[in-house]
């Protein structure tokens, strides 16, 4: 999109659900994301008290967790979007 719209070969428009999109998913009037994954993590409540949730993505590291948690294998893109969020190396 973006050599597209540097060439003026991109028109402008606004879609009705523009408006849904927060500004770091569209370049406005130009294009708008087309797929959005949310990245969540879910417990059982039986088995996880509210006092031990996690807050942020950090907390995981935490020893409890180790051997407790599970990612579908054929989703290996949350564990991209977490170096993302994160980084590769934490100080």
């Amino acid at each position: 999109m973006h050599t597209l719209k540097k060439n003026q070969q991109l028109g402008h428009y606004l879609s009705a659900e523009n408006g849904y999109y927060g500004k770091e998913y569209k370049e406005e009037g130009y294009w708008t994301t087309v797929y959005t994954n949310p990245y969540v993590v879910a417990y059982n409540s039986r088995m996880v008290g509210r006092e031990n949730l996690p807050r942020r993505y950090e907390d995981l590291l935490h020893p409890m967790w180790q051997g407790k948690m599970m990612m579908e294998p054929t989703k290996v893109d949350w564990f991209g979007g977490v170096l993302q969020v994160m980084g590769k190396e934490r100080d």
